[in-house]
């Protein structure tokens, strides 16, 4: 469902994002085509020439101006630092130095050099200057730049977004003065003038710096997705339009005598607070009927969070709750205004409160984290243990905080250790029987008992074996039950790593000579690498991961033993050149009964205990136990243990 309901806005996106791009490429390849041949013509009187009439209006500076607008344009993108943002920084001071400029000689009545640096328009009564109006509208558009290019933080948006409005407001008074011939809002002499080439230019320039803004300012409302957005975007062309329509209107029909002055501007009054009336309650609508569907859709969603079986609860990155849905507050012992704004540290204890630890500093937060051994204490203190999944809740990227799915487990816990002290009881009651078949067995295939025929010496040959691989299983069924259903971790002493492998090589060797495998072992620098352990059960370790890369190996192959210490833990490898194991395998190698589903595996046999045994016994010590294999290159399995802090180097 979440698939299909981003695809279209995704779409949306791509297609908004495109059309934005388009506009973009099109207003700069626009300004281009008109302040450059402009800049030429005063340049090169030839060119000048080839010009269509009036392109003298538009003055050289005037062109520059445009051009070096452009230039920052190009250079100042958001991501963009050092020699790029520099010339966007220059870019926009050159801007500002010619407006400056045009203005101070407005104010003195005389021209400055720099006005008529490139070129001097000698029928003008005012030589190479740029009008009031546009020197004004390049000072405002100079001043967004150099906040664009400079700044950093909130005043960045809030100053370039206060002067790209004056900047537009500007551009539509201009407008306006050549829509209702009122020239003293676009020139201030026949020869300084805003030039209807220059209101082009600067209707381009300004698309260009409202687009520019979207991208965080201001203007973002403009491509958002909200309902604000929505009614922005509908209501921008009547606000546009209308008055100019009205009004324009109304001038053409006083001038032609149609109505009277008074007559047109009652009607003026009253068609315009009509046609607004309409449009605000048309938005009211709107927004109201918005408000409704984002009511329903909240609704909809608290109805599906307050069905969920599993409690569900936020965390802020202060680990403080910011929402909890019914069955959270059941598991937790706590009414939902009781757990709104409470620090789960100090509810629950151990696992929230080291989760919001770490939320305080957001360190780790960005992952999925699913944790099975955990525990979290009720209100009257008990404990209880839980399997819980933590996911990050993202803003723009940024990580805001935690969603925590978690379920009580106490049950089936209870269920589990029913189960293994069932199988550890019956493998014990099976084990005396076992033993005796096993002996007799073993003596009649011995032939202690006198001959046996040859049908029958096969057959109990069969028996014989079938019953060593039962005893083989019920063993390690104690085995891995005993280990699980001690509570307490196992009596730590020191024990070298090095004299460990070495005999557990020792004592596999013969295992390999039967299968003609190698044994190399490579030990970690220095003579002694100690640890805590027990060195039966280590013992353990090193036989069950030296007999499966023995018994996995082809023929005249080698196993690859290595200890390395890395900071305050030693991991120890052994690595074969078999088969490997399957990618999709790999996941569940570690469970109890797991084997690999194929041919080889069931040649090879196991009771698919040994693996989940080792795991048991290295998660004992405190360490890890993992597995590495490309499928055809073989087998890396390596356990980690953590170093004797008594003799650990500083």
């Amino acid at each position: 469902m979440s698939d299909s309901s981003t695809q279209p806005s995704a779409r949306s996106e791509v297609k908004k994002y495109g059309v934005l791009k388009g506009v973009r490429t099109a207003c700069v390849v626009l300004m281009l085509m008109i302040a450059t041949p402009v800049l030429l013509g005063w340049l090169l009187p030839s060119v000048g020439a080839l010009l269509p009439g009036d392109w003298f209006l538009m003055k050289a500076n005037t062109a520059l101006a445009f051009l070096l607008c452009l230039g920052n344009y190009q250079f100042c993108e958001p991501r963009r630092h050092g020699v790029r943002r520099g010339a966007a920084c220059l870019c926009a001071l050159l801007v500002l130095l010619l407006s400056g400029t045009a203005l101070l000689g407005h104010l003195s009545g005389r021209a400055f050099w720099l006005d008529t640096l490139l070129a001097e328009d000698t029928a003008a009564d005012l030589p190479g200057r740029m009008s009031l109006q546009t020197a004004l509208l390049f000072l405002v558009i100079g001043l967004a730049f150099v906040a664009e290019s400079s700044l950093r933080g909130k005043w960045r948006n809030r100053l370039a977004d206060s002067l790209s409005i004056a900047m537009g407001a500007m551009i539509l008074i201009i407008i306006a003065g050549y829509s209702f011939k009122a020239s003293q809002l676009f020139s201030q002499s026949s020869f300084t003038v805003t030039s209807l080439q220059t209101l082009v230019c600067f209707v381009l320039l300004g698309t260009l710096v409202i687009i520019r803004r979207t991208d965080s300012g201001f203007f973002s409302l403009l491509i958002g997705q909200g309902i604000g957005s929505v009614i922005v975007r509908r209501a921008i062309p009547w606000a546009l339009l209308l008055p100019f329509m009205l009004v324009g209107g109304a001038v053409y029909a006083i001038s032609a005598g149609w109505l009277p002055r008074a007559y047109a501007a009652a009607l003026i009054s009253s068609v315009t607070s009509i046609m607004l009336l309409v449009l605000v309650m048309l938005l009211a609508w709107r927004i109201s009927e918005s408000t409704k569907a984002l009511q329903e859709s909240e609704r909809h969603n608290r109805l599906l969070l307050d069905a969920v079986g599993e409690g569900i609860y936020g965390l802020d990155l202060d680990g403080r709750v910011t929402f909890s849905n019914p069955a959270a507050c059941q598991l937790l012992g706590y009414r939902a205004d009781e757990l709104l704004g409470a620090h789960m540290g100090a509810l629950i204890q151990p696992g929230v409160q080291d989760m919001a630890s770490k939320g305080s500093g957001a360190e780790g937060l960005d992952e999925v984290l699913r944790v099975t051994d955990q525990e979290f204490s009720y209100r009257d203190g008990t404990s209880y243990p839980v399997e819980y999944t933590r996911t990050p809740l993202k803003k723009d990227g940024l990580v805001v905080g935690t969603v925590v799915v978690f379920n009580d487990v106490s049950e089936r816990k209870k269920i589990e250790r029913m189960k293994d002290e069932f199988i550890s009881t019956v493998s014990h009651e099976l084990r005396t029987p076992l033993t005796s078949i096993k002996g007799a067995l073993g003596l009649i295939v011995g032939n202690k008992l006198g001959e046996v025929p040859a049908p029958a010496q096969h057959m109990l040959k069969i028996a014989y074996d079938n019953s060593h691989r039962l005893e083989q299983l019920i063993n390690d069924l104690l085995d891995i039950n005993k280990i699980q259903l001690t509570d307490n971790s196992f009596q730590l002493h020191p024990i070298s790593i090095e004299t460990l492998i070495d005999s557990a090589v020792a004592s596999m060797q013969g295992y390999a000579d039967k299968y003609g495998v190698q044994i190399v072992w490579q030990p970690a620098e220095g003579a002694n690498t100690p640890v805590l352990g027990v060195e039966g059960r280590l013992m353990q370790v090193m036989s069950n991961l030296l007999s499966n890369a023995i018994k996995y190996s082809p023929g005249a192959g080698e196993v690859l033993i290595e200890s390395r210490v890395l900071g305050e833990r030693v991991r120890v490898s052994v690595t074969d050149k078999g088969p490997g194991i399957a990618l999709e395998f790999q996941k569940r190698i570690f469970e109890k009964f797991s084997q690999e589903d194929s041919s080889d595996t069931r040649e090879k046999g196991g009771t698919g205990l040994g693996l989940a045994i080792t795991k048991e016994i290295v998660e004992k010590h405190g360490g890890t136990l993992n597995c590495n294999s490309t499928p055809g290159e073989g087998a890396c399995f390596s356990f980690e243990l953590p170093l004797n802090p008594a003799t650990e180097p500083a």
